[in-house]
C-alpha cells in the first residue's frame, strides 16, 4: 500500500508554531520594539488588524511594496530611498520571524506527535508531503533513529548535507515543499541542510569553516513568494509531490486550508481517482469547495496523527478512517497536550495521572510503547492510573502480560489488585 499524508500549518499548531493569522498578530506586537516611523508602523497596523488578512497576505503586501520602488528605479525614476527603507526593514523582521516562530518547537512535543505514524510504518511506502518549515517530524525520526528520505545526503557526522535527490526506493519520504528552517542556500546556489539552524535577519549571512569562500543565506520558501520554487531544489520537490500522489492508494490532507494553489490541484486530482480524506478541526471550507467524494475526518492533528492515522497505518484498513469520519469532532480532546504530561517526569504524580485519567475517558488510542513507559513508570499512581488505557488499545492482550509480570515483580498491592478487577472486567465484556 502507498499512502500520501499532506500536512499543512494546521499540523504544527499543537506544537506551539502559530497559524499564519495567528502569527501576523504576534508580529504586529513584534514591531512595536522596532524604531520605525509611526505613520509606516500604523499602516502595517492597519492591515494586520483586519481580520481576514494572515502573515502570507502582510508579507504579499510589503514585497509589491518594494517590487514598486524597484520597478520605478528601472525606469529611471528618481525616488527618496528612504521612502522604502522602513518597509524594506519590515520585510527583513517578517522574514526572521518566521524563522524564528517555526524554530520554536519542544523536541518532547514533536517526538510524542509524530512518532506513532513513524514506529506504525511497517511494509508500507509512506510520503509525507508539507508546506510547513518546522522540523518536527525530522525531531521525532531522528530520536527514534529511524530515516526519512528528504532528498539530502546523511549527516554522517558532519554539520551540514547536500542536497542529493530522492531515492525512489526509499519507502519513507519528507518532502519539504517549501523549504525548512534548516535549508540554507550558498552563494554558488547550492542547498544544504544544516544540523545546528539559526534564523536569519535581512542580508545576514553564515560562513562555514569547511567551505570558507561560501556564504549561506536562508532557502525557505515565504509565504507568498511562490516564484522562488522555480529554482533547485523546488522543482523537483513539486515533481516528486505529485509523482507520489498519483502513485498513492490513499491520499490523506491534515490541517490544510487547500489554498494554495499546485496543492489544491493535487488535491483534486486525487479526490478523483483514490480514498482521499480531509482532516481538519475547524471545518472552515465553504460549502461546495470539497468535491463531494471526499471524506471529511473531524479530528484535532494530535488526536489524528497519535490515534488514527498509527491505527490505519498498523492494519492497512480504510475503516479505521471511515470509522474516524463518523464520529463527532470533540473540541475537549487534547491528545497530544495529555499526552506529554503523562509522559512528563517533572510534573507531579496528581497532574500525570489527570492527565491519563483524561486520555481514558475521551477513550484516545495511544501506541504500545507509550502505554508501556507509563506502566513500568516508578511513579506508583502513573502506573496505576495507566491500566486504565489497556482496555481501549489494539495491543490490549501484550499488554496485559506486561502488567501481571510488573505485578509479580514488585508492583504495591492497590496495582495489583485493580489489574485483577481490570482483567475480570474485560472478561465479563468478552
Amino acid at each position: 500500500m502507498k499512502v500520501l499524508v499532506f500536512t499543512g500549518a494546521g499540523a504544527s499548531v499543537e506544537l506551539g508554531i502559530p497559524a499564519m493569522r495567528q502569527m501576523a498578530e504576534q508580529f504586529r506586537e513584534h514591531l512595536v520594539d522596532i524604531n520605525l516611523p509611526p505613520t509606516v508602523i500604523e499602516k502595517i497596523h492597519s492591515l494586520i488588524n483586519d481580520k481576514s488578512k494572515d502573515m502570507e497576505d502582510a508579507i504579499d503586501v510589503i514585497d509589491r511594496l518594494e517590487g514598486g520602488f524597484n520597478a520605478r528605479v528601472e525606469i529611471g525614476d528618481v525616488v527618496n530611498e528612504e521612502e522604502i527603507k522602513p518597509y524594506r526593514i519590515i520585510r527583513h523582521e517578517a522574514e526572521w520571524f518566521v524563522q524564528h516562530c517555526c524554530e520554536q518547537v519542544k523536541t518532547s512535543a514533536a517526538v510524542r506527535l509524530w512518532s506513532p505514524a513513524l514506529r506504525a510504518q511497517k511494509d508500507i511506502d509512506l510520503t509525507f508531503a508539507t508546506t510547513n518549515y518546522d522540523r518536527a517530524i525530522e525531531i521525532a525520526a531522528a530520536r527514534l533513529k529511524i530515516h526519512l528520505n528528504d532528498g539530502f545526503e546523511e549527516f554522517s557526522g558532519a554539520e551540514s548535507a547536500r542536497w542529493c535527490g530522492f531515492d525512489s526506493s526509499a519507502s519513507l519520504r519528507l518532502l519539504k515543499l517549501h523549504g525548512s528552517t534548516n535549508w540554507y542556500r550558498s552563494s554558488n546556489g547550492e542547498v544544504v541542510k544544516l544540523r545546528h539552524p539559526m534564523p536569519l535577519y535581512g542580508r545576514l549571512k553564515i560562513a562555514p569553516e569547511e567551505a570558507a569562500n561560501q556564504t549561506l543565506q536562508s532557502a525557505l520558501v515565504l509565504p507568498s513568494r511562490e516564484k522562488v520554487t522555480t529554482t533547485n531544489p523546488f522543482p523537483a520537490l513539486a515533481a516528486e509531490f505529485r509523482i507520489d500522489a498519483k502513485a498513492s492508494d490513499v491520499a490523506i490532507f491534515l490541517g490544510t486550508s487547500l489554498r494554495d494553489p499546485h496543492m489544491h490541484d493535487v488535491f483534486l486530482t486525487c479526490a478523483k481517482n483514490k480514498p482521499t480524506f480531509v482532516v481538519t478541526r475547524s471545518k472552515s471550507f465553504a460549502e461546495g469547495f470539497l468535491p463531494p467524494e471526499v471524506i471529511v475526518i473531524s479530528q484535532s492533528a494530535g488526536q489524528f496523527l497519535i490515534s488514527t492515522l498509527p491505527e490505519f497505518l498498523r492494519t492497512k484498513n480504510l475503516d479505521v478512517l471511515i470509522h474516524a469520519s463518523k464520529s463527532p469532532l470533540n473540541p475537549e480532546i487534547d491528545t497530544l497536550g495529555w499526552l506529554v504530561i503523562a509522559c512528563d517526569e517533572n510534573l507531579s504524580d496528581r497532574e500525570r495521572c489527570e492527565a491519563i485519567e483524561n486520555i481514558a475517558n475521551a477513550q484516545a488510542l495511544l501506541p504500545h510503547v507509550e502505554i508501556e513507559t507509563l506502566l513500568r513508570s516508578p511513579a506508583t499512581g502513573v502506573s496505576l492510573f495507566s491500566l486504565g488505557l489497556i482496555p481501549i488499545s489494539p495491543s490490549q492482550k501484550s499488554l496485559l502480560e506486561i502488567a501481571r509480570d510488573l505485578s509479580k515483580n514488585g508492583k504495591d498491592q492497590d496495582f495489583m489488585g485493580e489489574l485483577d478487577t481490570l482483567v475480570r472486567m474485560m472478561s465479563i465484556a468478552q
